[in-house]
């Protein structure tokens, strides 16, 4: 509903590049939280992204409707929701994988460091079916810390993603600059 209003007066590239710059802040953001994070922190970068996306996401359907012929109109928009979904799809399946190895590398560390026999199967089985049993009290403890660690590891990579993305936008092709700025209009 605030990006009808907001393109009236700004227009639909900038928004869209705020937005994205509002999600890469806000990823970065949340690598930071901690396990005992207020909730009011935490809500307010969740808000930061949420308000990210909702500049972001109608923008790049905007532009790229306006990017085709109006007899394409239909190819393009169900083209660009297959992407959307695809790229979703994508991007959790990477994110999460991140994040659980990076919960595992961190419970392999710490259970070293603080001389916890462990072998790697139980850390693997812990961490990604949380099977408890016949495992030391100590490295059961570290598993809030794990995730929390592979969360933080998850939102930095893209937090940098996005801010990859952005500068992708800001500094185009030269070649292909040309012939899109004639048909998006700033």
């Amino acid at each position: 509903m605030l990006f009808g209003r907001f393109s009236r007066y700004i227009s639909v590239r900038k928004l869209m590049i705020f937005g994205f710059l509002l999600i890469a802040i806000s990823s970065c953001l949340l690598a930071t939280l901690a396990t005992n994070s207020p909730y009011a922190i935490t809500g307010s970068y969740l808000f930061i992204l949420g308000a990210g996306m909702g500049l972001a996401t109608p923008a790049i359907g905007v532009l790229v409707m306006k990017s085709v012929a109006p007899s394409r109109s239909g190819m393009a928009s169900a083209t660009m929701n297959a992407l959307r979904q695809t790229g979703m799809t994508m991007g959790i399946a990477l994110l999460g994988t991140l994040m659980i190895q990076q919960a595992i590398n961190y419970m392999m560390i710490q259970s070293q460091a603080l001389g916890i026999v462990a072998e790697p199967i139980n850390i693997i089985t812990l961490v990604t079916e949380n099977k408890t049993a016949s495992l030391d009290n100590q490295l059961v403890a570290l598993l809030p810390e794990a995730f929390n660690s592979g969360f933080a590891y998850a939102m930095l990579t893209a937090g940098l993603s996005c801010f990859i993305t952005l500068f992708i936008m800001l500094f185009p092709c030269k070649e292909k600059q040309g012939a899109l700025s004639q048909q998006i209009a700033d």
